[in-house]
């Protein structure tokens, strides 16, 4: 499983597609967060947090997760390695979680840097005033959450469709769907059991309520049954690659 992961952590990094993709995310967000006037200004909101990052970054995550994953088992079928990974005396269920770790990883590296964004609202903030790094933290681990789920579904896109961009585009959709749609449809409707009933099947409101500081079994469960449910799929999806 480890093998599986380092192996695709040098991967990615043996191209400069993939100091690219990094790159662009953190220019993105940097341009975002200072320069553009936009609402998503932190010099412009009058407010010492990254609430407006977190805000921002899971659309950034919905192009930028399908993009690490869209390659991690269409290239292995693409090249004829699959072969060589689905020989090894290893589970399948090792194979998906040494994919999906290798691409939690990367995502790590790419959100490491978002920090330094922290210790400049806290330089900017007078004397009297302390950056909340309580909920810094749970924001953070909102979004660790959040990107588990969206890689788990870049999985099962690149095995099921084999092919790179067909991977990136249905991930991208699936990722958008999962996030936001339920929150949409729950705006359409007058029934407030309905309107809770949808919020909570997507991702948004459960994101949003870690990110302000909650933490709650009920999010911390959705977040790592959705997870695991994906990972099962993408499991199934491989046993009939297989056979």
């Amino acid at each position: 499983m480890w093998y599986i992961a380092k192996r695709e952590l040098a991967l990615f990094f043996s191209s400069i597609i993939g100091y690219m993709v990094i790159g662009l995310f953190l220019i993105g967000n940097s341009f975002l967060l200072w320069t553009f006037d936009n609402p998503y200004n932190i010099l412009n909101s009058g407010f010492g947090d990254l609430n407006l990052f977190f805000d921002a970054v899971p659309w950034f995550l919905i192009f930028l997760i399908p993009a690490l994953t869209m390659r991690t088992f269409s290239d292995e079928i693409r090249m004829g390695t699959i072969e060589l990974i689905l020989t090894k005396p290893i589970s399948l269920f090792s194979i998906i979680l040494g994919k999906f770790l290798g691409v939690l990883l990367l995502l790590l590296i790419a959100l490491i840097p978002t920090i330094l964004n922290l210790f400049a609202i806290q330089e900017l903030l007078d004397h009297n005033s302390r950056m909340d790094w309580g909920v810094a933290f749970t924001s953070y681990l909102g979004l660790f959450l959040l990107s588990a789920v969206f890689i788990s579904i870049g999985l099962c896109c690149s095995i099921k469709l084999k092919n790179q961009v067909a991977a990136f585009l249905v991930g991208v959709l699936l990722c958008y769907l999962q996030f936001d749609l339920w929150n949409q449809l729950a705006q359409l409707s007058q029934s407030p059991q309905l309107y809770e009933g949808l919020r909570n099947v997507g991702i948004k409101t459960h994101y949003v309520d870690i990110s302000r500081g909650i933490i709650s079994i009920t999010d911390t469960l959705y977040f790592c049954g959705l997870s695991v449910f994906l990972l099962f799929c993408s499991v199934q999806f491989l046993k009939q690659l297989k056979q």
